[in-house]
Parts: C-alpha cells; structure tokens; sequence
C-alpha cells in the first residue's frame, strides 16, 4: 500500500490518509456521503405506517431504524444497530440487523438494490402473538431507490417470507408464505454535522498526489477513473489579444481521464458547454486535442497541449445555436500545441485540485464578420487558465 500525501487536510487526522485502502472493484451503485469517498455516520428508518410484515392473515407494523458507520463511500449498508419498536406485536429480531446494498442505475436518481438479514446465522425474527410465536425468515428483498434531494436517500423495500407458526394440534409447525415491505428514509452526518446522502452510479476512489522528489498522480486503488467533481464548475477563460483584447469564456467543463498506475503525467479530455466568445454564443471544439498534466513537485508541474497531426483546439463565435449546428461561425480561434503551467496548491479530502495555465497563449485569429472583434492573422498574446477539481471513480 502507497502513502498518499494532499489528500486534504479536512479529513486527515479522522481518516489516517497517510495509508491508502483496498477498494473492491464496483459491481453496482454506491452509497456516498457529501459527494466525496470518505467516511460518514449513517441513520434510517422506516416510513409511512413503518415496516409491514403480513403472514397467516396476521398483518405486524413496526417501526424500523437502524444506523452505523462506513468508512468510505460503499455498495452496501451494514448496521451496528436495527431495532424494531413499536409493533402490533412484540417482535425481535434476535441478533439480526437489514443489510442494504446498491445495485443497478437506473432513470436518472433511481437505483434498484436489495436487502438481506445478516449476519450469517441470525435469528430469525420472532412474532409472540401470545398463544404462539411465528418465527419468521425474509427472502429475496428487492430494493428501490431514489434521490428526491440531495441529502437524504429515500427508498421502497419489499419481498417475501416464510413463516413457521406451530400446529395448533400434535407437533411441528405450519409454514405458510407471507411478505414484508417498508418505505425507507437514509440521511448521513459527518463530525457530527448533516451532509448530502446519495446513490451514485460509480464508486468514488480518493486520488491526490504522492509526494516526495518524484512527484505522482495517484489513487488508491486502481484501475480510476477521472472526472470531474460533483457540483465543481468554475469558469474556463482565454484572454485573446489580437488587434483588440477580448474574453472566450466557457461556464461549463467536463473533464475525462484514467490511470492504470500512479504516473507523473495525466492525461484529460475536456469537454466545454456555456461558451461566449467575444460576447457572442461560443463553442469550444477540442478535435481530439487533450491536455497533458505533468508534476514536476508536489505543488508545481506544467501543462502541455497534444494533437494529433493536422488538428488544433477551435474557440468559435456563432451568431446563435442554429449556426453552429450549420457550422457557419463568425469567427474563431485556432490553438495548436504548447505549454504552460500547472499548479496543485489546492487542498481537498480525496481530490485533484489543480490550476492550468498558458501564458503567452499562441493562436490563429480568423475574423470573418464585422460582429467579431480584432484582425485576421497569427498573434501571440493573451493566456488560458481554469482551476480543475477532479475526482475518482470506479
């Protein structure tokens, strides 16, 4: 295991950042507190009426909660504590807590799953109905998830049952099928505060930076992929200095990436939405270009433009959406390969937090409308710069 530095320092001294963990590969949806890998306190209960366990035409209500701790973002929920309180009739779950795991994505904010009894051995739950006790055994619980908001994980659990129920007569026992079902309602706290609890598609993986003289990307587990932080979008901007000096400003980036192994260069794929260029609608066209981020230390690197051959980044001005989708722009900006800076002064728990930045951008101007401002030609001038923050996934 590799010791990870600039994980963050918010959550250091809680988590022991300084040694990575294992992280099983992914096989369905996560449960993730405050959009970050790391660990959370978890509570849940039952909704509605409560948990509804129906067998031999008896129908038991009871309310259900449980709660526990994960150490990182998770594919399932296994609790310290359930209990069940509150019902028609006195109920134990002798020794048994619900087990709740992710499972396939779904319509966007919807996630299937399942739950199970565990651990292996317990139980099984008990109905005294006085004059008997059923003793009852859960199977095949499917589960529905769904994220109404961001910090709460709400949730339909339903399946069904045997339940054995001694013979009225003679010896033995009756086993008749029955089912269970709940509404279910999962919030998370971290040092004591509310956070965002959600089901995302892809498990996070905490990445940051080894440290030492030769400086690396690195994960905790691999294969990662990167991409760009949940809810991080500040704004990508070209200052173009042509004849006259003007902003290309894109609101939105996406970036793509992955590692196989720690690695002192990191290559990202950006994709740009929300473009004004020049005050006019924008689009940013990368035509397979990538940025090349390469640590030189653990607080500084550089950051290279890559084509292939013949291609260049194209920042467009169009007069509306219509003209873009025609291809006929007003004017643009064609920027081939160079380098320029990387800095990695941003701290955060799990994340990338990196600045790029080309000074002394170099770019072919072609001015095509009058709307469009400068002149025509090659020039170097102006810079590109955009604060990243990328986060692991699997």
């Amino acid at each position: 295991m590799k010791r990870i530095k600039r994980l963050g320092l918010l959550l250091a001294a809680a988590l022991c950042l300084a040694t990575a963990v294992s992280v099983p590969a992914a096989s369905g949806s996560a449960f993730v507190a405050n959009n970050d890998p790391w660990f959370a306190e978890y509570t849940g209960t039952s909704t509605g009426k409560g948990l509804r366990m129906e067998y031999g035409g008896h129908v038991n209500w009871c309310t259900l909660t449980f709660s526990g701790e994960m150490e990182r973002a998770t594919e399932s929920l296994d609790p310290s504590s359930t209990n069940l309180s509150s019902c028609s009739f006195p109920t134990n779950l002798n020794g048994c807590e619900f087990v709740f795991s992710g499972g396939a994505a779904g319509e966007p904010g919807q996630f299937g799953g399942s739950a199970k009894l565990g651990p292996p051995g317990c139980g099984p739950i008990t109905v005294n109905h006085g004059f008997y006790v059923a003793s009852i055994y859960p199977s095949s619980i499917s589960v529905s998830y769904t994220n109404y908001t961001s910090s709460t994980i709400t949730g339909w659990m339903s399946g069904g049952a045997s339940y054995l129920i001694p013979k009225p007569w003679g010896s033995g026992k009756l086993q008749e099928t029955g089912s269970i079902e709940s509404g279910l309602e999962i919030t998370a706290k971290r040092l004591g505060a509310s956070v965002p609890f959600s089901m995302q598609a892809e498990l996070p993986v905490g990445v940051g930076i080894e440290g030492g003289a030769s400086a690396q990307f690195a994960a905790e587990s691999y294969p990662v992929n990167i991409r760009t932080a949940t809810g991080w979008s500040p704004e990508a901007i070209w200052t173009l200095k042509t004849t006259s000096q003007f902003l290309a400003k894109c609101k939105g980036v996406q970036y793509s990436a992955a590692m196989s192994s720690a690695s002192k260069s990191l290559t990202v794929q950006p994709t740009y939405s929300g473009c004004i260029v020049g005050g006019l609608y924008g689009a940013v066209r990368m035509n397979g270009c990538s940025y090349v981020l390469t640590l030189s230390s653990e607080t500084s690197g550089t950051t290279g433009i890559t084509c292939p051959e013949g291609k260049v980044i194209e920042v467009l001005a169009f007069l509306d959406k219509a003209a873009e989708e025609k291809n006929n722009y007003l004017c643009k900006a064609e920027i081939g390969p160079q380098t320029g800076a990387l800095e990695t002064s941003n701290w955060y728990a799990g994340f990338l937090g990196l600045t790029s930045s080309i000074a002394n951008l170099k770019f072919t101007w072609t001015r095509k409308s009058a709307a469009c401002l400068g002149s025509s030609g090659a020039y170097e001038g102006g810079d590109y710069k955009h604060e990243m923050r990328l986060a692991g996934s699997r």
